[in-house]
């Protein structure tokens, strides 16, 4: 049998461990909204979206796909992968993605 005690220290560590599995859960979907409002931010997405299309450099790819020169062909690929998740879904960021990826094809190669 269990003094009071120590059925308080058990129920207390349960309650913890409870919160933080429920917090590992939410991270994911907490990062991917993240990100999703970081693009929704970016450069490319507010130039994208006042009609001025023409106007989007690559450095607002870049900062859009948090990428540069210096990343390796696989790291693109996963960033990108990243990206194709976060705009699944989500039509503002999606039209945004599909227009940086054409007007910078050379960068997925």
């Amino acid at each position: 049998m269990m003094a009071p005690g120590g059925m308080k220290l058990v129920l207390r560590l349960g309650q913890a461990w409870s919160a933080e599995d429920h917090a590992r859960t939410g991270s994911v979907r907490g990062a991917l909204e993240s990100e999703q409002r970081r693009m929704l931010r970016s450069s490319a997405a507010t130039k994208y979206h006042a009609g001025s299309q023409a106007e989007i450099t690559k450095t607002d790819f870049e900062r859009f796909a948090r990428v540069n020169e210096y990343f390796p062909p696989q790291v693109r690929r996963e960033r990108f992968s990243v990206i194709e998740n976060a705009v699944e879904g989500v039509e503002e960021l999606r039209v945004v993605w599909l227009l940086l990826k054409d007007q910078f094809r050379d960068e997925f190669e």
